[in-house]
């Protein structure tokens, strides 16, 4: 999230640059059905410690 170049300096514009960039998150993924979702939280939580490929 960019900080213009420092949030401190702009707490509100961060703030809302912030919740914005959240909300588009949470929309795409409520566009995703549950059961995919879980499946693809569940084979990155298994992943977690492995080396990268």
């Amino acid at each position: 999230m960019p900080e213009y170049p420092d949030a401190a300096d702009e707490p509100i514009e961060f703030a809302l640059r912030l919740s914005n960039a959240i909300a588009a998150e949470v929309h795409a993924l409520r566009k995703i059905p549950a059961p995919e979702r879980l499946a693809t939280r569940l084979q990155r939580y298994r992943r977690i410690g492995l080396p990268r490929d």
